[in-house]
């Protein structure tokens, strides 16, 4: 699961703890700036089914998690960058020997 609006003072085993009740919560990552190593304001649940998930998701989206409302959806699959690339355009090829 995505959970978004995570409070500055979220930590991963306080977010695992308030989704446990909904089942076995096999990891739960709050995301970080690389730089500056703070949390950005979201992170992820993984339970161990689909119906755990769901039922989290139901139950605590829009609810209050350390001060604050957050969001919680089914987490999507990051979009793959290298194939919005378009490919560099270098003219037509050159052949060896004309001049």
């Amino acid at each position: 699961l995505f959970i978004g609006g995570l409070s500055q003072f979220a930590t991963e085993d306080s977010l695992a703890e308030a989704f446990s009740r909904y089942g076995q919560v096999i990891e739960a990552t709050i995301v970080t700036d690389k730089v500056t190593n703070r949390p950005k304001g979201f992170g992820f649940v993984k339970f161990a089914s689909e119906e755990e998930a769901h039922n989290a998701r139901d139950l605590m989206n829009g609810k209050v998690l350390n001060g604050r409302v957050i969001y919680v959806d089914v987490a999507k699959a990051k979009p793959d960058r290298a194939a919005d690339v378009l490919p560099i355009a270098r003219g037509p090829p050159k052949t060896i020997g004309d001049n």
